[in-house]
């Protein structure tokens, strides 16, 4: 909960995330909302369920570093957590299964919706969005190609991509690849949803671009150049009026506040 709070739709605002004794990690801290829907987790997409990704921050030496049987013994010591883990499960010991299928149930509640945009798109509700947000709908799905890679309603195609971020920096982080060992992989990242979006500054995964405004300046020069740079990334030529268009429709992506609220109690 340190790391994903919920009036930063489950991200944490840093650049990037703080663990165990003040420990920095590598990335910044993902956004939890809507993850019920996501193929892959982390980043770099390592983990293929909300289930086993739950677990490894549990044991991340940057993280939690906590062996994972000695978070069960603390569990299992606890009778509260006893009784709760019996009344969902039935009789039987604390074990990392169970563990991971309860972190994993509660990070399944945490749906964002009713944002402007879903007023204006599902509701019919045309005064939902202004005329600038209007007019940066449009460009998101059309100029600014944006949709190519934040596929609606999600605002993520759920695939891992190299718009050349953190490229310029040493030591580059290669993302995917660290794990798959694929040459195609090399910088890729996982799309994140932009559902939410204006709560979860500062973007990308190294937390190196500190605004909305920044992140729309980014892909209007087309991402950053290298060898494995996704094919879809192309200079826009956006004027200022369409940059401020853009960014005006993004931050109707906002659910309602209220709602992650009383999720977090």
């Amino acid at each position: 909960a340190s790391c994903h709070r919920p009036e930063s739709s489950f991200s944490d605002q840093r650049t990037t995330a703080l663990g165990i004794y003040g420990r920095e990690g590598r990335r910044s801290t993902p956004s939890l909302s809507n993850v019920a829907f996501a193929k892959e987790l982390f980043w770099d997409g390592r983990a293929s369920s909300l289930e086993e990704q739950a677990l490894q921050p549990l044991t991340n030496p940057r993280e939690m570093g906590e062996a994972l049987e000695g978070a069960l013994t603390y569990l299992r010591r606890e009778p509260s957590y006893q009784q709760q883990f019996e009344n969902a499960f039935g009789p039987g010991e604390i074990s990392a299964r169970r563990l991971g299928k309860a972190l994993a149930a509660y990070q399944r509640s945490l749906l964002s919706g009713n944002s402007a945009y879903d007023r204006y798109k599902f509701l019919g509700e045309k005064q939902a969005l202004s005329d600038a947000a209007r007019r940066g709908y449009a460009l998101f799905k059309g100029k600014a190609r944006c949709a190519f890679c934040h596929e609606e309603p999600l605002f993520t195609d759920g695939r891992s991509h190299n718009t050349g971020v953190g490229w310029n920096r040493s030591p580059i982080d290669l993302g995917r690849y660290e794990w798959t060992r694929r040459e195609e992989d090399k910088g890729r990242f996982k799309t994140p949803s932009l559902r939410d979006v204006v709560l979860t500054a500062p973007y990308m995964h190294n937390g190196s671009l500190g605004s909305l405004e920044e992140v729309v300046e980014f892909y209007d020069r087309g991402g950053e150049p290298n060898p494995h740079r996704d094919s879809a990334l192309r200079p826009l030529d956006l004027t200022q009026v369409e940059k401020s268009d853009l960014v005006a429709f993004l931050k109707s992506l906002t659910g309602n506040p209220a709602v992650g609220e009383g999720r977090s109690q």
